[in-house]
């Protein structure tokens, strides 16, 4: 006697074990976002302090200085050196120095390890001293 393959059944039986494992998944994935504190609602919050020192090129001139869409500080630097202290308040963690004069922008990116910045103005853009110390 001859012994016949049954395929109907072998698919069927591959069939089943593959939704299986798809309600395994996804029962596996409902259960990590469950697990999850989100909330759209909630605003996130940093630790990073950053100093930002305006230590050359700033006195008896107007500065605006930015982070994102967000003014630091706008207005005239009477001396130098001028410290700005500030904590992080973005993701986005770059300056921007805006002379209000000639309406050039300068653009300093800043570690998300926050620290101490010396920046100087370097004939009309402004640029990054000394390598960011950690405080």
């Amino acid at each position: 006697m001859a012994h016949h393959l049954n395929t109907n059944k072998q698919f069927m039986k591959g069939t089943m074990i593959m939704a299986f494992a798809v309600i395994v998944i996804v029962v596996l994935f409902l259960y990590m976002s469950m697990r999850t504190d989100w909330d759209p609602n909630k605003p996130k919050t940093y630790s990073t302090q950053y100093e930002i020192c305006l230590s050359q090129g700033f006195a008896n001139d107007s500065i605006i200085v930015m982070m994102g869409d967000s003014t630091l500080f706008s207005g005239f630097v009477a001396n130098e050196p001028m410290v700005i202290n500030v904590q992080r308040f973005e993701e986005n963690t770059t300056l921007m120095f805006v002379d209000p004069r000639t309406e050039t922008v300068s653009i300093v990116d800043l570690s998300k390890d926050g620290g101490k910045f010396d920046v100087g103005r370097q004939g009309s853009s402004v640029k990054l001293l000394t390598k960011p110390s950690a405080k």
